[in-house]
């Protein structure tokens, strides 16, 4: 029993429970929900490899401009999520509420011109991104319909966001895989047209991302609706606060921003690790997928120091704030390191599971092997940025991003790959990684970060 006691965790630990294992239990959940995000992305890949190399092409272009039109709205319920852990530490309802109901009404008019904009600017964006004219049909379906489901999609971001402001990580992580779920069995019935369903490829996992993504977001909405949660939507609220929406969009489109910066960075070096051709691309797209994992790992950790930080900075508890901040870096640096020495030490084997080509196979694992020594800073800089965004320095963890990406990764892979080719190019995202972290320790001790944005009330 002592054992499953460490395992308890209520609401109130966030303010008043140990600090590492509140972490760790309110990490837990936000990290599985992650990982089962990438599984998501992986079902739609898996069926679409089976229509064929077109169907993929058409995802490789929609997929970035998908990835920026949610991180918009993604930046907006993040914003409402931070108001909502921090009334929470002041124990102030009533603007708990308001965070909500005006978060709802600002990704209702947000997606409106994002749908419209989106709907009819589709087909001029591809050609931005040089799809063929074979695959541009293809990507267009597939972009047009996520367009016109988008007020779902941000629907689904902000309940998850909302629960994880509130503290319960629990009902986030669920609300994720049952949409999980419902995509995996959709995908095949909609995309191949098996039984009743017409065959849809491209477009039928769109329209399945969409509606999974929108009965889980209709699942969290019922029950923010009813206010069982610690959060109560209403009709009668649902008035729009304009003053309310700029400091929404003041704390949001940093956000956006920074989510935004690192799809923009990867669609800008693309193109130079292509020069060194496909052996080198593939060799890359491995080890992405590593990345992602790292990458999806330490979100989850952030997503909850972010929860953490906000309730505690509400509650005008400073000093816990930058406790467990510290705690939450230096766990996951820890953390990191070993795993970096297990992928240094096993390169050579984690490149084999994907590939049984002897050049990429080499590629790969001086990729992962550079990569790995750099990830205890990896994990500084992402940590960190949870940090900043629960005290509503979003901004500070916009320009951190943005300056490790577009004034470090991005020209230090142009200089390396000239003197040492693709080689350059690994050791250009060490440098980055280095950077980042570099300037979010200076940000951490130096910049103002713990910013308390609502008033307590007792």
């Amino acid at each position: 029993m002592g054992n499953l006691s460490f395992f308890k965790f209520s609401k109130e630990d966030i303010l008043r429970g140990p600090v590492g294992k509140s972490l760790f239990l309110l990490s837990l959940p936000l990290v599985s929900s992650n990982l089962f995000l990438i599984a998501y992305h992986l079902i739609d890949t898996f069926w679409l490899g089976r229509v064929g190399s077109q169907a993929l092409a058409a995802i490789a272009y929609a997929l970035p401009v998908s990835f920026l039109v949610i991180a918009t709205g993604g930046g907006i319920a993040n914003a409402g999520a931070i108001l909502i852990a921090q009334h929470k530490g002041a124990k102030n309802q009533r603007e708990i509420d308001k965070a909500a109901n005006q978060t709802f009404i600002f990704l209702i008019l947000l997606s409106f011109f994002v749908t419209l904009f989106g709907f009819f600017t589709t087909i001029p964006l591809l050609r931005l991104l040089g799809a063929s004219a074979t695959i541009l049909p293809l990507a267009q379906s597939y972009l047009q319909t996520i367009f016109l489901g988008i007020i779902l999609m941000y629907w689904f971001i902000m309940a998850r966001n909302f629960f994880r402001g509130i503290g319960d990580s629990v009902s986030a992580m669920w609300i994720g895989l049952f949409a999980v779920a419902i995509n995996l069995v959709l995908d095949p019935f909609l995309i191949f047209g098996w039984s009743i369903f017409p065959r849809m490829e491209v477009q039928g996992a769109a329209l399945s991302t969409v509606i999974s993504r929108g009965l889980a977001a209709l699942v969290g909405i019922i029950l923010l609706f009813r206010g069982r949660m610690g959060i109560h939507i209403s009709l009668q609220h649902l008035k729009p606060d304009f003053s309310y929406l700029g400091r929404l969009a003041k704390l949001g489109f940093p956000v956006s921003g920074e989510i935004s910066a690192r799809a923009i960075g990867i669609i800008i070096i693309l193109p130079i690790i292509s020069s060194f051709g496909i052996a080198t691309v593939a060799a890359y797209g491995i080890g992405a997928r590593f990345l992602t994992l790292f990458f999806m790992f330490a979100l989850g950790i952030s997503q909850a120091l972010n929860t953490m930080v906000a309730q505690n900075l509400g509650a005008g508890q400073f000093l816990r704030a930058r406790e467990v901040t510290i705690k939450a870096i230096f766990s996951t640096v820890i953390l990191f390191f070993i795993l970096g020495l297990v992928m240094f030490w096993q390169a050579e084997f984690l490149a084999g599971i994907f590939t049984n080509q002897i050049q990429i196979q080499k590629i790969t694992a001086q990729f992962l092997r550079i990569i790995s020594l750099s990830l205890g800073f990896f994990a500084i800089m992402r940590i960190s940025a949870g940090a900043f965004r629960g005290g509503g320095a979003t901004l500070a963890a916009m320009i951190i991003t943005f300056s490790s990406i577009f004034i470090f990764l991005i020209p230090l892979a142009v200089i390396f790959s000239k003197f040492w080719g693709s080689t350059g190019i690994w050791w250009a995202f060490f440098a980055s990684y280095v950077a980042g972290a570099v300037f979010a320790i200076l940000w951490f001790f130096f910049g103002k970060w713990q910013k308390r944005l609502v008033k307590e009330t007792r």
